[in-house]
């Protein structure tokens, strides 16, 4: 018997377990009598390939074909496996006769007794690595029957203990792809159940309701339930209450699931019942029973007593209700729509109540029998609460309940009120018809939008994405969308529906929002809604797809579900003639999805996210403004440096701050196009310093005093507007600008002296009004003081390195040195980190560094330092304290950049670790101190010093190469010697 057999057998039952383990593909696993029965005719196959495929071994076969049959009477018990086993047994019988026929019946029947006694303890889900012992059990009776025969009690301590082996590791490899399964399918249910159920209430959350109301029967019922007065129970009580009270109504829903109610929350306060009970009548008294039991129970849902400490009367808690029983071929979308009708004809009409909608086609009255019997026809909605309500009338061709009349609420509170005497004989009260048209969902929208309004934040893509959802909800023949949000001259898609949640992010041109609407701009700009479908919808994705990003194509080809769509509804949203955003409304099921009706009813939700998308903006100019002030009140717009560090490069931070003022110019303003001129006041004119959007490409603009509307506003000291451009003689270089609008904004200092102008310019169909002089001002109020406080830290920054180069010069003079000692270092130094590539800050603290290293030394005795022998090694001492002192006094300097501590302090440290002061080695020396180092060596090799002549500067490198490895960094040695004999340093 070879190994490689063995392997193969091996092999083979792993493949077939596997497939046995795909049969189960949901957990908890159900009893279908089915799949029972092909897993038990899988495993006899199973067994009987292995069989095939067996090994000879002392004249006796050794396979893993009982595993599977172990398997299966684990599972289905003794019976079942035994039934499994026949077709092997038969098999054996045929192909060994009587003998071999009795042999395999013994072993089975071994295997079986021995299942049967071990086989609570072997299921295989409480098997664990602690009771793997019981594994080998089942196979303990099998190939006993050989001690019967003289060859078998020959080889039976060499057969016996391989086969019990086999099976054994067979058996345990075959749990373990069970368990496996299991766990998986565990693992998937959990993460299934977490994304289809509501955290809080523990309910179906929107998308398992989405789900099965997609799967709903013909005949069987949705009811939509709201609480009501809902937010008044957060504000007496608070939040965690009103989660409460959400908690205990999820408990009266979710316990009719046996009846075949299935409940969800669908939204904040909102429920959802899906029901099939044989009829709408049962329906009707389960969601009444509710209703009653609410209203009976109260807060006390959320755990609050019927009487308040204060005295006040509690709060109520009521829900009302809109049911609607699905039609045939009738879609989830018209389903949904109709109860959402009713749900909010219960709300308009006192709450508490259950309105229902039934077939119009079968219960609505026609006219001609309308006026025979003298009566008007009845409303398509029928009423459960109160019972003194008027009956509400629909037009007869209508499929849809449309909007309710407010001349008839006068009527509707007069009938059944108490104390109106009404005779039997008196005729009914004429009632004028009621349309019911704004539905809950519209209701909910304005709800929605009014609360984002109310809450002192920005909006976020979770916002956009449930009015978007409540959109697609209202509107008819809408069942996807998207939403494209302006965010500065870029559109962003801030939210889907239907559609691969991965598009939310993209970002979108102009031009190719523009290519997508498809039809006139002038229409684009004046909002007006737009419907493509067929041909003409496939025509403008495709130019769209033209101007999108690579690769963004194919995400909307692929996540946009393209081939599946067939109408668009396009509406631009207006915003101070601007176009900030699109709401896109899809339908996959009709090319004629969406009428008048629907673009009017888009249209309510285009002023809401008009109305957000102001607020937003308001939002946005104090985030910017707030941005600019905070700069002004810490580091005056530059960039921040470590411990109050002046920046390094005041044209760099210049350039910066000013490109920073036209780039919130452009959002601020929301301009296509700014700039900034700033005075000068040697030349007496401006000149253009940065420039940002359309026009960035026409080169530097230089204005002597007296050319352009920017003069004009800095001489008067007022914001000066054009509406056009072109046609205005006061705009320099007027030709080469289209048709814009612009505004010139003056920036003036504390003493009223000029700084410059801010330009800025957009589409002349978006003139500046007032408002925008107002930001204006404000922004120039802002930028000017950054300017000024640009200009104050230049000033500093020059005093400071003249102080520090003066002082630097004074150590010389005391310290005897050559004259220009700490300007060569500097230069030397300054020259290594540029071949580094150092940026600018840590330039500027090598040029501290060097201009201070010797500082130290004003703490130090003349006897010491003007010394002209050699020291002694008190005096030695003495000397090596200047580094740390030096370190104490620089300490004191304001603005001096943190790393030129480090290179007076350590100037002294040497690659091996035998320098001063702190016996730092390798890289543990900061980078700039070992730079440092190098230069300082070798200027005072080649200058004469009160104890030494200067030295040659070739015999100076020569030490400075003799000194790579122990006294200075290898690396920055070579580079040294590089730059010297390139003649960059001498």
């Amino acid at each position: 018997m070879g190994f490689a057999e063995v392997l193969f057998n091996l092999c083979l039952l792993v493949t077939c377990i596997f497939g046995l383990s795909l049969t189960y593909q949901e957990w908890p696993v159900r009893r279908r009598i089915r799949e029972h029965a092909l897993r038990v005719g899988l495993a006899s196959a199973f067994s009987l390939l292995l069989m095939a495929f067996s090994i000879q071994h002392y004249g006796f076969r050794f396979d893993l074909r009982l595993v599977p049959l172990v398997l299966v009477a684990v599972r289905y018990g003794v019976g079942i496996g035994a039934l499994a086993s026949l077709p092997m047994l038969l098999w054996r019988y045929l192909e060994g006769g009587t003998q071999a026929g009795v042999t395999g019946a013994f072993n089975i029947a071994a295997m079986m007794l021995m299942v049967g006694l071990l086989r609570p303890k072997l299921q295989m889900l409480v098997l664990t690595p602690r009771n793997s012992w019981l594994l080998p059990l089942p196979f303990l009776g099998v190939n006993l029957v050989m001690l019967a025969f003289p060859d078998g009690r020959a080889v039976f301590w060499q057969v016996y203990p391989l086969g019990l082996t086999l099976n054994t590791l067979g058996l345990g490899i075959a749990t373990v792809i069970l368990l496996s399964r299991f766990q998986l399918l565990r693992v998937t249910q959990a993460f299934r159940t977490q994304a289809l159920t509501d955290p809080l209430t523990g309910l179906g959350n929107r998308r398992q309701f989405d789900a099965d109301l997609a799967e709903l029967d013909a005949g069987a019922q949705l009811v939509l339930l709201d609480l009501d007065h809902f937010k008044v129970v957060n504000d007496q009580y608070g939040h965690d209450v009103g989660d409460q009270a959400l908690q205990g109504v999820a408990r009266l829903l979710g316990r009719d699931e046996r009846q075949k109610a299935r409940a969800y929350r669908v939204g904040g306060e909102e429920f959802a019942l899906l029901t099939d009970l044989g009829g709408e009548s049962r329906a009707r008294t389960l969601v009444g029973g509710l209703l009653t039991e609410v209203a009976g129970v109260g807060m006390a849902l959320a755990g609050i007593s019927p009487s308040r400490p204060n005295g006040l009367p509690p709060t109520t808690l009521t829900i009302s209700a809109g049911l609607a029983t699905r039609r045939v071929h009738e879609t989830p979308h018209d389903l949904f729509r109709r109860a959402d009708e009713a749900l909010y004809l219960a709300k308009t009409n006192g709450r508490n109540r259950l309105v229902c909608s039934p077939d119009l086609a079968a219960q609505t009255r026609k006219p001609a029998d309308a006026r025979a019997s003298g009566r008007p026809a009845e409303a398509s909605a029928s009423f459960w609460g109160h019972p003194a309500l008027i009956p509400v009338q629909v037009k007869a061709a209508s499929n849809s309940l449309e909007q309710m009349d407010a001349k008839a609420a006068p009527a509707r509170a007069r009938v059944g009120e108490p104390g109106v005497a009404k005779t039997p004989d008196a005729a009914p009260p004429h009632i004028a018809p009621l349309e019911i048209l704004p539905r809950f969902t519209l209701w909910q929208s304005l709800r929605t939008t009014v609360d984002l309004l109310s809450q002192r934040r920005s909006i976020t893509d979770q916002d956009w994405a449930e009015l978007l959802r409540l959109a697609i909800a209202c509107v008819d023949g809408a069942e996807a969308g998207s939403l494209n949000v302006r965010e500065g001259r870029e559109f962003r898609l801030c939210a889907v529906e239907g559609y691969d949640g991965a598009l939310v992010g993209l970002p979108l041109t102009e031009r190719s929002e523009k290519r997508w609407y498809g039809a006139d701009v002038g229409h684009w700009r004046a909002g007006v809604a737009r419907v493509l479908s067929g041909s003409a919808l496939v025509d403008v994705w495709t130019q769209a797809d033209l101007l999108h990003d690579t690769g963004q194509d194919v995400a909307f080809h692929e996540g946009g579900r393209r081939t599946e769509l067939r109408a668009n509804l396009c509406l631009p949203v207006i915003l101070g003639g601007e176009v900030v955003a699109h709401l896109n409304l899809d339908s996959f099921s009709s090319e004629e999805a969406f009428t008048a009706a629907s673009i009017e009813v888009a249209g309510t939700f285009a002023h809401q996210l008009a109305a957000l998308l102001q607020f937003q903006q308001r939002w946005r100019e104090l985030d910017l403004l707030g941005g600019l002030h905070l700069g002004l009140q810490t580091d005056g717009g530059l960039r921040a440096l470590p411990s109050g560090t002046l920046a390094p490069d005041i044209p760099a931070e210049e350039a910066r701050l000013e490109l920073h003022l036209t780039e919130a110019a452009l959002d601020l303003l929301h301009a296509h196009q700014a700039t900034l001129l700033r005075y000068d006041a040697d030349l007496d004119q401006l000149t253009s310093r940065a420039t940002e959007g359309h026009y960035r490409n026409f080169g530097p603009v230089q204005l002597p005093r007296g050319q352009g509307l920017s003069w004009v506003a800095l001489d008067t000291g007022n914001i000066m507007r054009s509406s056009d451009v072109r046609a205005d003689p006061r705009i320099y270089r007027r030709e080469q600008m289209g048709h814009d609008c612009m505004m010139a904004v003056p920036l003036f200092g504390r003493q009223h002296d000029p700084l410059g102008v801010l330009v800025v310019t957009r589409d002349a169909h978006r003139p500046f009004q007032p408002a925008d002089e107002n930001l204006g001002l404000l922004l120039a109020s802002v930028g000017s003081r950054l300017l000024e406080r640009h200009a104050h830290v230049a000033d500093l920054r020059e005093a400071l390195e003249a102080a520090l180069n003066t002082l630097g010069v004074a150590l010389e003079v005391r310290d005897f040195e050559t004259q220009g000692h700490s300007q060569r270092v500097r230069h030397h130094a300054h020259v290594m980190g540029k071949a580094l590539n150092l940026p600018e800050d840590r330039l500027m603290a090598l040029r501290h560094g060097a201009a201070l290293h010797d500082i130290g030394k004003l703490g130090i005795s003349d006897a010491v330092l003007l010394k002209p022998g050699r020291l002694t090694p008190n005096e030695c001492l003495a000397m090596e304290a200047h580094a740390p002192l030096g370190s104490v006094l620089a300490a004191r300097i304001p603005y001096l950049h943190p790393e030129a501590h480090a290179v007076i302090r350590h100037h002294h440290e040497r690659w091996d670790g035998t320098g001063y002061p702190d016996q730092l080695s390798g890289e543990q020396i900061p980078l700039l101190a070992r730079l440092f180092s190098l230069c300082d060596v070798y200027d005072a090799l080649i200058s004469t010093r009160p104890y030494k002549r200067a030295m040659p500067p070739e015999q100076a490198l020569d030490l400075i190469r003799a000194g790579r490895g122990n006294q200075f960094d290898p690396d920055l040695t070579d580079l040294f010697v590089e730059l010297w004999q390139a003649g960059e340093i001498r």
